[in-house]
Order: C-alpha cells, then structure tokens, then sequence
C-alpha cells in the first residue's frame, strides 16, 4: 500500500464520529454514528456498515413489529436509560463524544 492510501482512510474516518453503545451482556463498546447513507445517524461497528443495501424483508418485519409493540419497547427504553447504570455511562460518554 502506498502512504497516500493511509492518509485518505484517515480523513475518511474523521468524518464518522465515533460513539459508544451498550451491549446485551452489559459492557460498553465504540462504534461508529453514520453521517450519511441510508442508516444516516445510526450508530454502526463499521463505518463500512453505512452504505449497505437495506434488507427489504428484515425492514418489513420490523414495521410489522414496531405497530405492535412500539409503545411497550418505549416504555422499556425509557426504564431502562433511567435505572441502568450502563445505559447512564454511556449517555455520559457520548456526551463527552460530542
């Protein structure tokens, strides 16, 4: 690889800034929030990640979750991003992130 290659992946990494989120088994992890492309916002592992083709069906099914049960998973995550000591570090990390 030559050194212009390296540079140019550092410039476009800098435009992803980097997030941290909360993981199942309860440990915090840096990820990446999308500047653009169809998961515009969204926090991502790769930066890669955001410029993927959408999956129709997985979309689909997740409409059809969301209408019935969107108010339950609300009411879930807002529980949760108050009582979780996790949840609470992250909200603080990414604060400092921004």
């Amino acid at each position: 690889m030559k050194a212009q290659e390296f540079i140019f992946e550092e410039d476009t990494l800098a435009e992803f800034k980097r997030a941290f989120k909360r993981t199942k088994s309860g440990k915090t992890k840096l990820r990446f929030r999308c500047p653009s492309g169809p998961r515009k916002g969204r926090v991502v592992s790769k930066p890669s990640d955001c410029f993927k083709a959408p999956d129709p069906a997985k979309a689909s099914k997740m409409r059809l979750t969301r209408r019935r049960t969107g108010i339950r998973q609300a009411r879930k995550a807002r529980r949760t991003k108050q009582i979780n000591p996790f949840s609470k570090l992250v909200k603080q990390l990414n604060k400092r992130m921004s």
